[in-house]
């Protein structure tokens, strides 16, 4: 099983965070992870 870092940026938010993101997870899943708060619209 792969692994993948995944940055996610939002300049107005000032979000710039990497993620580990295997490769049956879905990013948006792994954004979502207790672990990394991630604001959602």
């Amino acid at each position: 099983m792969a692994t993948y870092k995944v940055t996610l940026i939002n300049a107005n938010e000032g979000l710039n965070r990497t993620i580990d993101c295997d490769d049956q997870q879905s990013i948006f899943d792994a954004a979502l992870a207790p672990v990394r708060p991630v604001p959602v619209s």
